[in-house]
């Protein structure tokens, strides 16, 4: 999983985020640990949707892996932190924010799209 981290394009997904907030520095939000977790737990959470929905081409491969439960060890631990954090920040409520609507649309365009239609 860790290099389709760097080569999902979800990294620039998050810049163009924090580009929307007028926030400048990506390395600068990530200092903050809870918000890395939580970037890092989005990501990986959108790599595992692509997967579920190219379900077939998956099976193909024989993967084995159950995304679905991957899912939702990715949200539980999501809203445990999200919880735990509570950012006082408004830059950083806002990113938190967007993360949530980056999965939730990441679902979406995954539902919709011709691609991966069964």
């Amino acid at each position: 999983m860790k290099i389709r981290i760097y080569d999902s394009g979800l990294i620039w997904t998050i810049q163009i985020i924090l580009l929307d907030m007028e926030y400048r520095n990506y390395n600068d939000i990530l200092k903050y640990v809870e918000i890395k977790k939580l970037t890092n737990l989005s990501i990986k959470h959108a790599i595992i949707v692509n997967d579920i929905w190219s379900f077939k081409k998956e099976k193909a491969l024989d993967d084995k892996c159950n995304n679905l439960i991957m899912i939702n060890e990715i949200m539980q631990n999501f809203y445990k932190i999200e919880e735990l954090y509570n950012p006082y920040d408004t830059y950083l409520k806002k990113f938190v924010e967007s993360l949530k609507y980056m999965i939730s649309g990441n679902i979406e365009y995954h539902r919709i799209c011709s691609r991966y239609k069964v």
